[in-house]
């Protein structure tokens, strides 16, 4: 990660604002993305991203709420405590 990007990463942890990221975890490594993106209020990778996330579980140990899009056939909302599926 870029010394502007970890900036601005800095700045978005630090405000009041709730923040979201689009995943593309495969140029930089599953777990170096979720590192970066640990406590992150919301994401939303596709399942092929979640699949080379590393799964569910394992991005939900880094983030509070993952929404997985399913092209046509919807989405999924995931957290701790809520499984929702969107046709």
């Amino acid at each position: 990660m870029t010394g502007a990007q970890q900036g601005w990463f800095h700045r978005a942890w630090q405000s009041d604002i709730g923040y979201s990221f689009r995943t593309s975890p495969v140029a930089v490594g599953a777990d170096n993305f979720l590192s970066w993106v640990s406590g992150t209020d919301l994401l939303l990778p596709n399942d092929s991203e979640l699949a080379a996330l590393g799964g569910l579980d394992h991005a939900l140990a880094f983030v509070g709420t993952v929404v997985v899009t399913h092209g046509r056939h919807g989405a999924s909302w995931y957290s701790a405590t809520e499984r929702i599926n969107v046709p």
